[in-house]
C-alpha cells in the first residue's frame, strides 16, 4: 500500500497495476508505467528490528529472498 502511494504521487507514472498472481510471466507486485517505460516492480518490507543507521549517516537493513523464481533475465545489450 505504502509502494501504491508512493508511485500514485508521481506525475510520470501513468499507469499503475497489479498483474494476477497465477500469471509467471509478469511476476511482481505492481507494473507500472513511468517515463513512458514500463516495469514490473516486487516490494519487500524490512525488520524493523534489523534496520539501522550506518557512521556516514546511510540506513542499511536485511530482507529475506527465497530465490525461488529462477527465470533467466536477458539485458539490453544481449547478456543474460
Amino acid at each position: 500500500m505504502k509502494l501504491r502511494k508512493l508511485l500514485a504521487g508521481s506525475p510520470h507514472v501513468t499507469t499503475l497495476t497489479k498483474d494476477d498472481d497465477h500469471d509467471r510471466s509478469r511476476k511482481g507486485d505492481l507494473r507500472i508505467t513511468y517515463k513512458g517505460h514500463e516495469f514490473i516492480v516486487e516490494s519487500k518490507s524490512l525488520q524493523t528490528a534489523r534496520n539501522k543507521t550506518l557512521d556516514d549517516g546511510t540506513f542499511a537493513g536485511v530482507s529475506q529472498v527465497d530465490a525461488s523464481d529462477r527465470r533467466t533475465v536477458t539485458l539490453p545489450d544481449g547478456s543474460q
